[in-house]
């Protein structure tokens, strides 16, 4: 499994993620590692399951792979984007509704342009086009259609739906101003099953990161998080898997200098960096080595 993981899945997954974030400057590059992540621990979740199932099978393992990309991103995108997503699903309801849009599939990618066009014409991308050559219909968000229509008669090219996108959440002025502070997202209740499952997997990826070397694990758990939980640390002393005592020496820290960066946890690379004394970019390196040998562990389980 760990084969799998390594040599096959994780090229899918980068390829995917590539095209997924193309110009979304918004997205780090600790954001884009936390969706590599989680999509390799969700298949290695899957691929265990599949051992003991026939019915959990994965039939079609490439798309099986794009489409988990494609879920865990999109789940990013989600909370830390809400009027982006928004934008996305008023703009997906109207290629539905209005019969002067239309949208092809090419290349795995949802392009968008007028419905006369026989098919679509050469894709534009959100950079190439010029704002001020616009019509100033376009800019009004109160007919929708109407902007989108004429948006496309006036740049005679289709657009990707991501490029489309930001195309109007600038023409239409709508941005995501995330507070600092923000809470993190409560999960929606889940059976007993699954938090057992749950559970026993937190159980078993912490025996595996105390394994790690000291640098390795304090980079890692200092940032440690997911696209669906901003602090993961938080899950172990929750769910009872470690105590604070235990945390605090694993970080080689005392009870009370952790209780200090707590509330700020997880720590960006810099300041980590500074704690640890070393570099921004060994900290990522550190990081990104634990996060290797942590999937190829946890695929062998």
């Amino acid at each position: 499994m760990a084969s799998v993981i390594v040599k096959v899945a994780l090229p899918l997954i980068r390829t995917n993620l590539a095209r997924f974030v193309r110009g979304r400057n918004g997205l780090s590059p600790d954001d884009v590692e936390d969706i590599a992540a989680t999509v390799q621990m969700r298949l290695v979740t899957k691929l265990r399951a599949t051992a003991g199932s026939e019915d959990e099978a994965i039939q079609n393992f490439d798309n099986y792979v794009a489409a988990l990309t494609s879920n865990v991103f999109n789940d990013l995108m989600r909370r830390t984007y809400p009027a982006r997503a928004q934008l996305k699903s008023r703009i997906r309801y109207l290629f539905r509704t209005e019969p002067r849009l239309h949208t092809w599939s090419v290349g795995g990618r949802t392009v968008c342009g007028l419905k006369e066009w026989p098919e679509p014409l050469t894709a534009a991308t959100a950079d190439s086009v010029d704002f001020d050559k616009l019509p100033k219909e376009v800019f009004s968000g109160a007919d929708s259609s109407a902007a989108v229509v004429r948006l496309f008669a006036s740049i005679r090219m289709s657009l990707p739906l991501d490029d489309l996108v930001n195309v109007l959440s600038r023409a239409w002025n709508v941005s995501d101003h995330v507070p600092l502070d923000a809470a993190p997202v409560t999960t929606a209740t889940v059976s007993p099953a699954t938090a057992f499952e749950t559970r026993q997997f937190l159980r078993a990826l912490w025996r595996e990161i105390v394994q790690l070397r000291p640098m390795h694990r304090k980079a890692l758990l200092l940032n440690l998080r997911s696209p669906s939980t901003p602090n993961v640390v938080a899950l172990f002393i929750l769910t009872g898997i470690v105590g604070v005592d235990d945390l605090a020496a694993t970080l080689d820290m005392t009870p009370e200098a952790l209780a200090a960066i707590w509330k700020e946890l997880p720590l960006d690379d810099l300041r980590i960096s500074s704690l640890l004394g070393t570099t921004r970019q060994q900290v990522i390196n550190l990081r990104r080595s634990a996060r290797e040998r942590l999937i190829r562990r946890m695929a062998v389980r």
